[in-house]
Parts: structure tokens; sequence; C-alpha cells
């Protein structure tokens, strides 16, 4: 889970490592849009957190690994 900072976000790239990207500000909703892109994790809207969206987004990324 990270706010899509770059530094995160290549650090979870380089470990093969997916992601649950919920950007605050600036280049971190280009850098979750790319996450989500290339199918590396999920990008989550902030201000659309739930209980059950996070539980969604915890599947989604471990189903892509496991």
């Amino acid at each position: 889970m990270t706010h899509a900072g770059m530094l995160g976000i290549s650090e979870a790239a380089r470990a093969g490592v997916p992601v649950l990207a919920i950007p605050i500000f600036g280049d971190q909703f280009n850098n979750a849009a790319s996450v989500r892109d290339i199918g590396a994790g999920v990008y989550m809207d902030y201000h659309n957190i739930t209980k059950d969206s996070i539980r969604w987004a915890l599947k989604e990324v471990i189903g892509q690994r496991y």
C-alpha cells in the first residue's frame, strides 16, 4: 500500500511486488495511473475509500501475485 510516490513505486517494481496505490497530490496521480495501466497494481481514489473497497483492492493485488 503506497501513496504512489516515485521512490515507493520504483522499489515495488524492482522487487516485483504489486501495489495498492492511493495518490494524495502531485505526480502521485500519474504514477498510480501508470501502475494500474501496466497491471502492476490497483489505483484507489483517496476520497472514496471504504472498508469494502480496501478489501476488494487487496484481493485484486493478492490475486495478481498468487
